[in-house]
């Protein structure tokens, strides 16, 4: 598991913790925020949403395994739901609050 992670994920994890933000503060440089390539590593920490394709297929496997009843499911789906969105949706506000 560990060398599958080396050889995938770890790469997009490492560089998307560093602070460039408090990096820019420390060495007293407005341009580093403003870096294009600042901008592409933000983005690469969007690529780690595709582990919840991974997830999905998780939790077909598990409903298979598992006698639930559709309508339970249903409303398991949709909390789900439900919290991934109003999640998101708070990110995007909290993003607008700082561009302003």
């Amino acid at each position: 598991v560990a060398r599958a992670y080396l050889r995938g994920w770890f790469t997009v994890d490492l560089v998307s913790i560093i602070p460039f933000d408090l990096l820019g503060f420390f060495v007293q440089s407005g341009e580093i925020s403003r870096l294009k390539v600042v901008r592409l590593v933000r983005l690469l920490r969007l690529l780690k949403l595709l582990r919840i394709l991974r997830a999905s297929r998780m939790l077909e496997n598990f409903q298979n395994r598992v006698a639930i009843s559709y309508s339970k499911l249903a409303l398991v789906k949709f909390l789900i739901l439900l919290v991934v969105t109003a999640h998101f949706m708070a990110c995007m506000f909290g993003l607008l609050g700082l561009t302003l």
